[in-house]
């Protein structure tokens, strides 16, 4: 038995030896230099997480009548003076990234309609998609709110909301419009324990609008009336991308200044202030020359007075101060003192 122990302990050590032998021209094959890290790249989708309608519902309104929208209390709300009338649509941000929202639109045609840049006196119809970002408080609510339909039904509805929308005009049919720059900026959610509260930037509604002719002509110039089978069907392909936040700034309207010693001894400096999209104000401005011995620079507002000591050339800079107490400089004037 022992024998047999000893007999089979050998086999395993063999076995072991010719493992290892096998092992070492693979490793001495590898052409990776040592102490490195190979790192594979590869493309995964990250989801962009909006709330996007898969449908919606527009109407050819050729007088513009009011169409009449029933809210979850049974209260109605009217859609006037548009002669194409879309049912409320919106989009949602539900992610923690600010985006950017572009869209392009493709218009198909059905019955005698045809697409144009403006109206026509015959069925050819102008389609825009307009895209109107909201900015109230009343909309920074908890996802699971009830309430939110009804909100948006009434924003939708209220004329002020598309105030100042963006546009994208279709300018033929099946020829598809490309927004040219940023339709709306969509604020990030705040997550919370169970889903998420909006902020008050975090919708847009969308509608499309248009014109055409209330009571259209043939090319013979006799009545065509509008009919149930005239129409077109509207593929809006909304685009999301991360928001880069435009910073506070500031502004001079001067790169150069020259002064002499006799008629032109002194000189203004005024600085102008972008918020961009900070929301800060100013508090306060300061103003520094670089060579005071050269060319002295005086003021707390948005105006520096500079002033002519000496020959030679000095930078001035001015610094705002913001409201939370952070600081903004404006790139240097450089002057040239004769």
């Amino acid at each position: 038995m022992k024998f047999m122990n000893t007999k089979r302990f050998a086999s395993t050590v063999m076995a072991g030896v010719l493992t290892l032998s096998l092992a070492v021209p693979a490793f001495a094959a590898s052409t990776q230099p040592k102490n490195s890290t190979v790192v594979e790249g590869t493309y995964k989708e990250i989801p962009i997480a909006v709330e996007v309608p898969t449908t919606g519902t527009a109407q050819i309104n050729p007088y513009g009548l009011p169409v009449t929208i029933t809210k979850s209390d049974d209260k109605t709300v009217s859609l006037v003076g548009q002669k194409i009338t879309t049912q409320p649509l919106s989009i949602k941000n539900q992610g923690t990234t600010k985006l950017d929202v572009n869209a392009s639109v493709t218009v198909a045609t059905k019955g005698d309609v045809s697409i144009g840049t403006t109206a026509g006196t015959d069925k050819t119809i102008a389609v825009s998609l307009e895209v109107a970002p909201m900015n109230d408080e009343t909309l920074a609510v908890a996802s699971d709110s009830e309430k939110l339909a009804d909100l948006l039904i009434d924003k939708f509805a209220d004329a002020a909301s598309w105030k100042n929308a963006a546009k994208v005009n279709v300018t033929a049919a099946d020829t598809a419009a490309d927004s040219a720059n940023t339709l709306a900026v969509l604020g990030a959610v705040t997550p919370k324990a169970e889903g998420f509260n909006y902020s008050k930037n975090s919708i847009a509604l969308f509608r499309l609008t248009g014109d055409l002719a209330a009571e259209p002509v043939d090319g013979s110039s006799a009545a065509d009336p509008w009919k149930e089978t005239d129409g077109f069907t509207a593929t809006v392909v909304f685009k999301f991308t991360p928001h880069a936040d435009v910073a506070a700034s500031v502004t001079l309207d001067k790169t150069t200044l020259s002064l002499d010693s006799t008629t032109n001894s002194n000189g203004t400096i005024t600085a102008t202030f972008d918020a961009g999209e900070s929301g800060l104000t100013v508090t306060g401005y300061a103003w520094t020359s670089s060579a005071p011995t050269v060319a002295s620079v005086a003021g707390t507002t948005v105006t520096g007075a500079v002033t002519y000591v000496t020959a030679g050339t000095a930078n001035i800079t001015c610094t705002a101060t913001l409201s939370d107490g952070s600081t903004v400089t404006s790139s240097a004037c450089v002057v040239t003192c004769a």
